[in-house]
């Protein structure tokens, strides 16, 4: 079969993504999508949607065109305003040219400010200077096209920014500056793929999503994206349709949104610490952060663990620390090493635990990490540069991530399941032990095991003596 051809067309046909593409000024404009470039039908409507995005293009440049016509005119009786010896009967001549009607026109046309550069009608007339050529205008994004939505859920996002910002709490649906500035990046490529396209009906929505997704794909691989770059250009992918649905933009969920989504696998990029590091940031840390130390080697947590954790997850099992982690929504529970407990202990010394909801505040009772504030991290970074190490807190985990793997590696049979339930991962191969949503019940008897000949590797670095220097890692009161 003879392949198709498209010379001769208005449009070109981009084979990757199956749209229609035209280059406008050095830039691509995609018009709709097709099956293959002699899919005729799909042609067409892509033509009239490019012809009607040319009109009114032109449409915009021809106002551009008059209102520089009409500059330049005023820049010309400006000219003659000044050589007159009877500026008052000057005006009444201008008057008589219709240049104030032009000007109401133009008030009515809404270009007025653009007109007059912030001056009076007659403060521009009198020093008005001429725009040499009319600048391009930029496209206009078509109502009801999917970069029109786009924008309007950014719109409804940076409003929970905003929120966020005003509140004093942390709660689930907390949006901070930094996450709002990557959903951006991630939407702004769909935005800039959708195009002028419309949403159509579902199966239409599913073939725009399943093009971006080989699209990306094809920037992955030449080499354009890393792992991590294109499962951060889908991550918002999928609660952007679900707010779209929401707001009734489509009719119908796409069926293929789990296939579209799916992440691609990331290279494990966590970078151990040495015992001689951690023993070098435990004896210059106060207690506080001592205690924090221990639980990201104990229990595998981020500094947002940490700071989420509350009196009572101490109380669900005695000696252990159990609870639903928030990021995964998992139960979890670890066993706590003697260290780790008497450093909790002396923490809850200092803790109404009637009044106060979080284990770990600030001194003004808020949590240490928001949605756009890490504290934990913070002070732990000022402690490694007293240290004169690199390392960042996460890196804890990792460190113990380690030692659970080689563990579970060595244990017979070989217990690969061990990390992730170190690690609280939502996975198939731990899906044997979240037997109940009581984080009490997990059946944790291999990772305690693992926990326990753990402690003796780290037992004779992480000891109760006190910081070899009186200066805090923290900041008193916080």
């Amino acid at each position: 079969m003879a392949r198709p051809s498209t010379t001769g067309l208005e449009l070109s046909f981009h084979k990757p993504s199956k749209r229609w593409k035209k280059v406008i000024d050095g830039k691509t404009f995609y018009f709709g999508s097709g099956k293959n470039a002699g899919d005729t039908a799909s042609y067409n409507r892509a033509r009239r949607k490019y012809r009607a995005y040319m009109d009114d293009l032109a449409a915009q440049q021809e106002d551009r065109a008059n209102t520089v016509a009409l500059r330049n005119r005023l820049y010309r009786l400006a000219k003659e305003q000044a050589a007159s010896h009877d500026p008052d009967g000057h005006l009444d001549q201008l008057k008589g040219k219709q240049l104030w009607d032009e000007i109401a026109e133009a008030q009515q046309a809404g270009t007025l400010e653009d007109l007059l550069l912030g001056r009076s009608p007659i403060e521009y007339v009198l020093g008005a200077k001429p725009l040499q050529k009319p600048r391009r205008v930029a496209p206009q994004i078509a109502k009801g096209s999917i970069a029109a939505t786009v924008v309007e859920y950014l719109e409804d996002q940076k409003r929970r920014v905003e929120v966020s910002a005003s509140s004093t709490g942390h709660s689930k649906r907390a949006l901070g500056d930094r996450g709002y500035k990557g959903m951006q990046n991630g939407m702004s490529t769909f935005k800039a793929f959708a195009g002028q396209e419309d949403w159509g009906d579902a199966q239409h929505t599913e073939t725009i999503l399943d093009g971006y997704r080989r699209y990306l794909e094809q920037k992955l691989g030449a080499e354009e994206y890393s792992a991590h770059t294109f499962n951060d250009k889908l991550k918002h992918l999928k609660p952007f349709i679900k707010w779209a649905y929401s707001k009734r933009k489509i009719v119908e969920q796409p069926r293929n949104m789990d296939e579209i989504g799916s992440k691609v696998p990331v290279a494990r990029s966590g970078k151990p610490l040495s015992l001689e590091v951690v023993k070098k940031l435990w004896s210059l840390a106060d207690n506080r952060m001592r205690c924090w130390i221990a639980l990201g080697l104990n229990c595998g947590y981020y500094s947002k663990d940490i700071s989420d954790l509350k009196p009572k997850d101490l109380e669900v099992a005695p000696g252990y620390i159990a609870k639903r982690r928030e990021k995964t929504d998992v139960p979890s529970k670890h066993k706590l090493w003697k260290i780790t407990a008497d450093l909790i202990h002396a923490a809850l010394d200092d803790v109404n635990r009637d009044n106060r909801e979080r284990l770990f505040v600030t001194a003004m009772g808020t949590p240490l990490n928001t949605a756009d504030r890490d504290r934990i991290g913070t002070f732990f970074s000022k402690l490694a540069k007293r240290a004169k190490v690199k390392a960042v807190f996460s890196q804890l985990r990792d460190t113990g991530a380690q030692f659970i793997e080689e563990i579970g590696k060595s244990s017979s049979p070989i217990d690969l399941a061990l990390t992730d339930l170190y690690l609280s991962h939502r996975d198939s191969r731990t899906a044997s032990y979240y037997v109940s949503n009581d984080p009490a019940l997990i059946p944790t008897a291999s990772l305690d095991r693992a926990l326990d000949e753990m402690e003796k590797k780290f037992k004779p670095i992480l000891l109760p003596t006190a910081p070899e220097q009186a200066q805090a890692a923290t900041k008193p009161g916080v």
